[in-house]
């Protein structure tokens, strides 16, 4: 008789414990899932654009370089931090070319020398190769090389091997207004798209036309 009681007794605890720990695991699991639900109707947007990031450095993740850490990842028109495609190929030529075949939706995985761009609904790669400003970068130089050929050419500045301190300044909608009202010949000739190329070392400032790859104006300053 004893026996069976303890063993009444012994069940009737593990009973009791067994309850308990299922009762509180499903209150936590109760809790957890109304929050999800929560989450979903006020704003299922952002938790979409976790899954779409989360598949895109899933995708990506065996084609970085060692130092290509730490990306930006928004997903184009639905982050605060990244307007629509329409937006961004609007700013300027770098953007319109990066962005150029891309759709809101995408993924845009950032890098400082390197964008990448990821189609969530069929998984493919969109766009691969240098980001914006490393695209600003290398037009910067490009131009520092076509102006100071023509420079040489045309007697304005010595043959030398190298100009190091060249600062390179593209004429847009943002400082197109600023640039007029400065006072100078150079200044009345700009337009928008023109180049001004400022030489240091030499103190000599060149106004550069792309379009026509003429050289409008020089001057020493």
């Amino acid at each position: 008789m004893i026996i069976k009681s303890k063993k009444r007794k012994n069940f009737s605890l593990l009973k009791a414990v067994f309850g308990a720990s299922f009762g509180t695991f499903f209150c936590r699991f109760t809790i957890i899932v109304q929050f999800i639900i929560i989450v979903l109707l006020l704003n299922p947007q952002n938790l979409i654009n976790e899954i779409y990031k989360y598949q895109a450095i899933k995708a990506i993740q065996d084609n970085l370089k060692s130092d290509e850490v730490n990306p930006i990842l928004s997903v184009i028109g639905y982050d605060q931090t990244i307007p629509s495609v329409e937006t961004l190929k609007s700013q300027n030529i770098y953007l319109a070319e990066v962005y150029k075949d891309a759709q809101n939706g995408d993924v845009a995985i950032g890098f400082e020398k390197r964008t990448i761009i990821y189609r969530p609904g069929n998984g493919k790669i969109i766009y691969d190769g240098p980001s914006p400003s490393q695209l600003f970068e290398q037009h910067k130089q490009k131009l520092t090389t076509e102006i100071t050929k023509l420079a040489i050419t045309n007697n304005i500045l010595a043959a030398q091997p190298n100009y190091a301190a060249v600062n390179i300044t593209i004429v847009d909608n943002d400082n197109f207004a600023t640039f007029k009202n400065i006072p100078g010949e150079i200044y009345k000739l700009i337009e928008i798209g023109d180049v001004i190329a400022t030489y240091y070392d030499l103190k000599v400032q060149i106004l550069y036309r792309p379009n026509t790859k003429n050289i409008i104006y020089h001057m020493k300053y």
